[in-house]
């Protein structure tokens, strides 16, 4: 699991800084909408990232074995024990603030509220907010403050409400559960915080948007100072299901009300194909082994190799298994970029064999070796063999 996280990191927070790079410079030119669309990106990223071996295209290579014996284990394995308790403390404590925060109980009372729209949900009062906001995942619940018809015009209060059912419409309450759960998952990076941070931004600019299409300068004008009206009124605490009332991101929608610019279809298909390429070498990066290797393979001399060390718990359950590993050698000769291709079992071997491999000098050459290939096979005696977790296929000229 730890393994995996890590693996993640690379091109999730290229994701991320992609996206916000797109909520600082271009979403006026992209659209508020099209721009949260975008954040579909970080799901897709990852499943990308983790597509199983059979579905990636796969090239001649070469693949060397090694066999790795038991040997005795402390410290290494006194780390990976710390680092599965320290992300489970973030994790912990990720997921407890997250359930404070979503589970604060809002004193309400049914509403009636006299406006011509049709709300399809439950609407209630309550003195605990300043804004309107739903609350629930299953059966959301529309909550007004509980001074809404002193506070809001009919007007104002009609655009707030829609502004309300674009979130439900929408279920944006699952997308953010989703969201914190990925959160809670990679607590560890920076980005992750700015990234839910944006998320969220995007999610109240979109409805904005939304709400706010074809919409009169008269209309934009009055929703603008319904935002001002709840921020001013926000003299309680702030229920964390919406950020309505948040400084920032009440002074991004204002701009952005205040600052229409036309949408640029062109710059929303270029970013799409720059997005598609990039999914596209995501899905596979790590299977396109350089086809130059088999050429050179007798001119990757090591220097020294450090075996891994045979997980205890794997050698007291009488665990076998192997991992193949894809690694750089640069000019120098030092190991860089070793990412896991395969494993059987799986996350059983792997940190155990990244951490050794790294450790791994080779002869120095004149530009260094792209994508080569090592199979770890972790036996208990000698005996045992372990098959190739690569399928290797050699496909010849048939023509006549």
């Amino acid at each position: 699991m730890i393994d995996w996280l890590f693996n993640q990191q690379l091109v999730l927070s290229g994701a991320l800084i992609l996206l916000l790079l797109v909520e600082r410079h271009l979403v006026k030119q992209l659209s508020a909408r099209f721009s949260y669309v975008l954040w579909l990106l970080i799901p897709i990223v990852l499943v990308a990232n983790n597509l199983p071996n059979e579905l990636k295209p796969q090239t001649d290579f070469v693949l060397t074995k090694y066999t790795v014996t038991l040997a005795e284990q402390g410290q290494e394995q006194f780390n990976l024990q710390f680092s599965w308790f320290l992300w489970l403390v973030g994790l912990v404590s990720t997921l407890f603030v997250s359930f404070i925060a979503h589970k604060q109980r809002i004193a309400h009372q049914p509403a009636q509220l006299k406006i011509s729209q049709q709300v399809p949900i439950e609407v209630v009062t309550s003195f605990q907010v300043a804004s309107p906001l739903l609350i629930g995942f299953i059966k959301p619940k529309l909550v007004l403050p509980a001074n809404y018809e002193s506070l809001y015009t009919q007007q104002q209060l009609a655009m707030i409400i829609e502004h309300e059912l674009c979130h439900y419409r929408r279920k944006d309450t699952l997308f953010n559960l989703f969201a914190v759960s990925l959160l809670c998952l990679f607590w560890f990076n920076p980005l992750s915080w700015l990234g839910y941070q944006s998320y969220r931004r995007m999610q109240e600019l979109a409805c904005d948007e939304t709400v706010l299409h074809n919409k009169s300068p008269e209309q934009r004008l009055a929703y603008g100072k319904a935002m001002l009206l709840s921020i001013e009124n926000n003299q309680h605490q702030l229920y964390a299901y919406t950020h309505y009332t948040e400084k920032r991101t009440m002074l991004n929608r204002l701009n952005f009300i205040k600052t229409r610019s036309a949408h640029k279809p062109f710059l929303q298909i270029a970013l799409l194909t720059l997005v598609t390429g990039l999914l596209g070498g995501v899905a596979v990066a790590g299977d396109h082994t350089n086809e130059t290797l088999a050429k050179h393979a007798n001119e990757i001399k090591p220097i020294m190799r450090i075996e891994p060390k045979y997980p205890p718990l794997a050698a007291r359950d009488n665990i076998e298994g192997s991992v193949v590993l894809k690694y750089d050698i640069s000019s120098a000769g030092k190991v860089e970029n070793v990412s896991i291709v395969g494993a059987e079992p799986q996350n059983v071997f792997n940190h155990n064999a990244k951490v050794a491999l790294e450790q791994w000098q080779y002869q120095p050459s004149s530009a260094g070796f792209k994508g080569v290939l090592v199979q770890l096979d972790f036996a208990l005696s000698e005996l045992s063999a372990k098959r190739d977790l690569i399928e290797r296929i050699k496909v010849s000229n048939s023509n006549h």
